[in-house]
């Protein structure tokens, strides 16, 4: 008997999306899978979707919680977990058939704690399963390799998409609630605990680029990604200059996608200043960082311009698209 993967999966007011993501976790070749699919106080046909899921499989577990927020599914997804494993799946994402097989084939092969496979960005409308058709390339990280190259941002980032996690690692960390942006918190601290990180070039998490979600939408609470940022400068400190200097690239990547989205009117001024005090305290670091990403020297060089000219730049030719279907 294959190892129990527990999948955790946060539902919210996606019924157009909701089919698709849990008939591409039901269809898993692996088939030693929990389904715990989190209602959180969906006021559409989502809940009523996920019961009738549950009528189908067995192994789909449907819990209805009143709306607190994804950190709160998530917790309470972690809570009621019987898997040796734990994975995520946004409900408005889906995965390609053996996503779960080759991510634990390569944690066993190499005795990770963590394995990882980039995320493939699809438009807000497709279904399309993308094939990988290239060599497969397996990298190994200790922790604080992890954590770097998470900062990076080059391989893959600070989020829990995408990932296969040993269960024990959670027996401390939880996602903060009442907050956005909340894998920036955590990330780091499931790498800290880590002994091994295994990542693989080999996609088959399909990430759904909505419009409307809270990525591409500015909102003042997007602030909180600052506020995650602030707290890993605090945990490591100033001792390791290599980490340190990820970690300010990081908050140039962070602080310009939110100068780019903050609407520019009265009555964000206290935003943007927030915003841009980060930018100009590592902006000339990252432009002669030669590990950082080209978009992130770039925007790094963009904002000695300003904001409106690193808006209209950025957005006109500048901007280093993901590639998308």
């Amino acid at each position: 008997m294959d190892p129990l993967i527990s999948v955790i999966v946060p539902v919210y007011n996606v019924e157009q999306y909701l089919d698709v993501c849990i008939k591409s976790i039901v269809d898993q070749t692996y088939k030693s899978i929990e389904i715990l699919i989190i209602d959180d106080g969906s006021t559409d046909f989502s809940g009523m979707m996920c019961d009738e899921w549950s009528k189908k499989d067995d192994r789909i577990k449907v819990i209805h919680t009143e709306n607190k927020g994804q950190s709160a599914a998530r917790n309470y997804g972690l809570d009621i977990a019987n898997g040796d494993y734990i994975t995520f799946v946004d409900s408005d994402d889906y995965i390609e058939k053996n996503f779960f097989s080759n991510l634990f084939h390569v944690l066993s092969k190499y005795n990770a704690d963590i394995t990882i496979a980039p995320l493939c960005h699809v438009k807000e409308q497709t279904n399309l399963f993308v094939d990988f058709d290239e060599k497969e390339i397996i990298k190994e990280y200790n922790s604080r390799e992890a954590i770097i190259a998470s900062f990076y941002q080059k391989d893959f980032s600070c989020n829990v998409h995408s990932k296969v996690f040993k269960k024990d690692l959670f027996t401390y960390i939880t996602f903060p609630e009442g907050k956005v942006m909340e894998d920036l918190a955590i990330a780091y601290k499931l790498f800290e605990a880590s002994s091994k990180i295994v990542a693989t070039n080999k996609w088959g998490y399909f990430y759904r680029q909505r419009n409307n979600s809270t990525m591409h939408v500015f909102n003042r609470k997007r602030l909180d990604a600052l506020e995650w940022l602030d707290e890993m400068a605090q945990h490591f400190g100033n001792g390791d200059v290599e980490l340190t200097t990820a970690l300010h690239c990081r908050m140039i990547n962070v602080a310009v996608h939110l100068a780019l989205d903050i609407p520019e009117k009265n009555g964000y001024k206290r935003e943007n200043n927030i915003v841009w005090s980060y930018i100009k305290k590592y902006r000339k670091e990252t432009l002669f960082n030669n590990r950082a990403r080209i978009q992130d020297r770039g925007a790094a060089l963009l904002s000695f311009f300003g904001q409106h000219a690193l808006r209209i730049i950025w957005n006109s030719s500048f901007a280093v698209k993901r590639k998308e279907y």
